[in-house]
């Protein structure tokens, strides 16, 4: 991933919550986060990688899992939408990166 992309991530995110596992494992699914940001198009784009509708895809590790839901939350609170709109609602202080090392 670009370095200007990469600060452009870090300014919607914050730098705490940057997600290096998919900046460094998955830069061309961080690069469209970054150029859909803002954008109703942004959610669609993590329901499809995030769900599988056809039944054969392996999925993401937990970790990163866990950064694209966190991506997912705070961009529906950047376009103020509902906290109960996020997948699931999901919490990102609920785990950490620390609770997949148990």
């Amino acid at each position: 991933m670009d370095s200007k992309l990469q600060a452009q991530l870090a300014e919607y995110l914050g730098e705490n919550n940057l997600p290096h596992l998919l900046i460094e494992q998955h830069p061309r699914i961080m690069e469209k986060n970054t150029l859909l940001w803002g954008s109703p198009e942004l959610a669609n784009f993590l329901d499809e990688i995030l769900f599988d509708s056809r039944g054969d895809r392996e999925g993401f590790p937990p970790n990163v899992a866990h950064e694209l839901f966190v991506i997912q939350g705070i961009h529906s609170q950047a376009m103020g939408l509902d906290n109960q709109t996020a997948i699931w609602g999901y919490d990102a202080s609920f785990r950490t990166e620390d609770s997949f090392r148990k």
